[in-house]
């Protein structure tokens, strides 16, 4: 079902075919190694940094952000450490972090291919880039261009960030049932652990039929890919 698979089949993992969340490939970084500075680029309102100080308690945490994005202006958070930037340069020397974490933030990019260096540039070697991007999303909050998962591959291919991993998240169809509900706040409530804990319907569908026809982990993450709303990347910097 998957045309061109064979463009990303080495980035989708064979290991399990679960729907992931946002920390999932942070756990994994923080089991085996110690990240000391983070940079939350688009950060919003800046929730991330209660999740990496549970991590570390004396990590150096950076939310960096446009001036005036809509989640910036919701913020009530009034740290030190939140920055603003051109959405171009990253204001900071070469080297200088252990992880950078992208959460939902790509497809508001307007230089996609300008930041990516940035991000090589800033990630120390041997580094962690993490996050989540918007696949077959609707347009929200200014966004000006979804990825599909070979294309984001493309982007990360002129730097020196090896893309490890790319893995379903929420599922397109729960994602147009969260628009389509509006402010209907009962709706809401029942979509809302399809994005933090649980597995949306159609990613629980696939993944049953996938197990009842006997697929492999890839080839069911290969079909939830195609029908993501986002998808989660983790890549490396050599």
């Amino acid at each position: 079902m998957y045309s061109g698979a064979e463009l990303i089949q080495a980035m989708v993992p064979r290991d399990h075919s679960r729907q992931i969340y946002t920390t999932y490939f942070l756990d994994k970084i923080f089991e085996y190694r110690e990240v000391g500075r983070v940079l939350d680029l688009g950060c919003g309102n800046g929730d991330s940094i209660d999740y990496f100080r549970r991590k570390n308690a004396e990590v150096q945490w950076v939310g960096l952000d446009i001036k005036s994005s809509p989640e910036v202006l919701q913020r009530r958070r009034k740290w030190s450490e939140f920055l603003t930037y051109d959405g171009e340069k990253i204001p900071f020397e070469e080297s200088f972090f252990d992880l950078v974490f992208c959460n939902q933030v790509y497809e508001h990019i307007r230089k996609p291919f300008t930041l990516i260096h940035e991000i090589d540039r800033v990630l120390r070697r041997g580094g962690h880039f993490v996050g989540s991007v918007s696949y077959l999303e609707p347009f929200h909050s200014l966004s000006v261009c979804n990825f599909t998962p070979y294309g984001f591959s493309l982007l990360l291919s002129e730097t020196n960030l090896r893309l490890i991993e790319i893995r379903p998240g929420i599922d397109v169809l729960t994602v147009l049932m969260h628009r389509l509900s509006g402010k209907l706040k009962i709706i809401n409530r029942m979509i809302a652990p399809f994005f933090t804990h649980k597995e949306s319907p159609v990613n629980f569908l696939v993944g049953l039929i996938g197990r009842i026809f006997g697929r492999s982990h890839q080839d069911i993450n290969l079909i939830k890919l195609l029908f993501s709303g986002q998808f989660r990347f983790l890549a490396k910097k050599q």
